[in-house]
C-alpha cells in the first residue's frame, strides 16, 4: 500500500508540469512527496538532491586531437588544433603508429588489459591475424 501512494506521489500533477532543466527554476525549491516519502528518504538527502538536479555545469568539448592506425607500421595523427599542452604537430608513418598504440595502451582502465594488449598484437604479428571468428 505505501508503495502505491508514494508511486502516486510521484506522478501527480504538479512534478510532471515541473521543469528541473528550466533556468528559471534554479531558485525553486521542489516540494517533497506526499506523507509516505519521509519514511522511505531522509529529508537531508531530498534536499541536497533539489540542489543537485537544479545546479548543473554547461559543457565544453575538449579537443584532443586524431590518431589513426592504418596496419603494421603505419599511421597517421593530426594534433594542431588540440587543447592539449602539447606542440601542434601533424605526423605520418612509424611515429604515428607508435603514438597511438602508446595512447591506445595508455587508455586501458586495467594492469590485466595493458598485459593482454601487446601480447595480442605479437601473436598477431608473429601469426596473424585470426579470422575465424565471424
Amino acid at each position: 500500500e505505501q508503495q502505491a501512494y508514494y508511486l502516486g506521489d510521484c506522478l501527480n500533477e504538479y512534478y510532471s508540469k515541473f521543469d528541473v532543466l528550466d533556468s528559471n527554476n534554479d531558485d525553486t525549491e521542489v516540494p517533497h512527496p506526499g506523507p509516505v516519502a519521509p519514511a522511505l528518504v531522509p529529508w537531508e538527502f531530498m534536499e541536497f538532491m533539489n540542489k543537485f538536479l537544479t545546479k548543473s555545469s554547461k559543457f565544453q568539448y575538449k579537443n584532443r586531437g586524431s590518431l589513426a592506425g592504418m596496419g603494421f607500421g603505419g599511421g597517421v595523427g593530426d594534433l594542431t588544433n588540440t587543447d592539449l599542452p602539447s606542440p601542434d604537430a601533424t605526423m605520418s608513418g612509424f611515429i604515428a603508429f607508435l603514438t597511438w598504440r602508446t595512447t591506445y595502451l595508455t587508455k586501458q582502465l586495467s594492469w590485466s588489459n595493458m598485459m593482454l594488449i601487446p601480447m595480442y598484437w605479437f601473436k598477431a604479428a608473429i601469426f596473424g591475424r585470426d579470422i575465424s571468428r565471424f
